[in-house]
This record gives structure tokens, sequence and C-alpha cells, in this order.
């Protein structure tokens, strides 16, 4: 519910914008991180509009892209990384991805991370599942990949069981070196049957 007030929010200040003729005005963040946010919350907003067609996010981002979404948006603009073929995006793309969460599942999981490499080692951006993103260092970003489920308070033992079986954390092939411990997916798909796609 509060990740829905707050992309409310948005949508109302953006229409706010729209009508009052200061859009001619309004320019695209110029820092990197402030684009990759930028970025990031498009994704959040493609996978909410995925997730009214059932209770469950997509599998991957290459599910996500072949939906509609742009390329640039699977990109962290300062990593000048280029863009591919949309079906591929989680081996080109620059966010690892937070597969298997709920509609009802608790705000504050990740769900998308743009790691440090995108950030020169010095921090990495992470995007809730309330619809919100925020920078942590690089320290948090690698408990998160690791357990994304780390920064929720309270949350119980049984609810951390059932987040491990349905949890996939898809790092980007060329990471897969710097995040060995992140959940397999092929290891979650031949535990729960699940397709990649």
């Amino acid at each position: 519910m509060k990740g829905h007030l707050i992309a409310a929010f948005w949508l109302v200040l953006l229409l706010a914008t729209v009508f009052s003729g200061c859009a001619d005005r309004v320019q695209a963040p110029k820092n990197p991180a402030d684009r990759c946010v930028t970025n990031l919350t498009q994704i959040w907003w493609g996978l909410e509009k995925w997730i009214d067609d059932g209770i469950r996010f997509p599998p991957s981002l290459g599910r996500l892209a072949e939906v509609g979404s742009t390329p640039d948006i699977f990109i962290c603009p300062g990593s000048n990384h280029p863009t591919a073929a949309e079906s591929s995006v989680e081996d080109w793309g620059d966010f690892i991805y937070i597969a298997g969460e709920e509609e009802g599942d608790d705000l504050e999981l990740a769900i998308l991370i743009s790691p440090p490499e995108n950030h020169g080692g010095s921090f990495a951006l992470v995007m809730w599942k309330g619809g919100y993103a925020s920078r942590v260092s690089p320290e948090q970003a690698r408990r998160l990949i690791r357990e994304p489920w780390c920064m929720v308070k309270n949350i119980k033992s049984t609810d951390i069981d059932s987040l491990k079986k349905r949890l996939s954390v898809r790092v980007p092939s060329r990471w897969h070196n710097q995040y060995p411990y992140a959940l397999n997916w092929e290891i979650h798909k031949s535990r729960y049957g699940e397709s990649s796609q």
C-alpha cells in the first residue's frame, strides 16, 4: 500500500508539472547517479505494471524487456555500457534483479541493485519493492545480493525460509565472478522447477 501511495504521489506531481506548462523547463538529471535512479524507477514502474497481471513479478528482466521497455533503461548511465538485444538484457544490463517477489511481500525488500561496479566502487543504488531508491555502501549491496531480505525490520524466520525458496538473484553474466554467492538461477530452477523465462 505504501508503495502505491508513493507511486501515486509521483504520478500526480508529474501530471501537475505537465499541465502547468512547466514541462518544457524540466531537465533530465545531469548527475549519472541521478540518471541511474531514473532508470531504476522506470524499471520499477514496468515491474509494477507486470504484477497487475498476477501476484508475482516477472522471472527475469528479459521478460520485462519483451513487453515494450526500451533497452536504455537497463543501463546505468555512468557505466557507458552499450545496449544489445532486449531478450539478452540479463547478459549486458547493468542491474541485479531479485526475481520471485510477490505483491504481498515486505516493501523493504530489495528488488533492483545497481552494484558498486556501476559507481566507481564507492556506493551502490538499491530500488526497494516499495518504489523508492537509496544509496548504500558496497558492503551493504553485497549483503543484499546474498540476502535480499537482510534490511527488512522484524522479519520472521519462517518468512526468510519462504523467501529463500522463491527468490532468485539474477546477476548479469559479466559479474558472476564478483558475486558467486548470489542465488544461482539454474540451481533455483532445478530445485523448484520454474522457467527462467
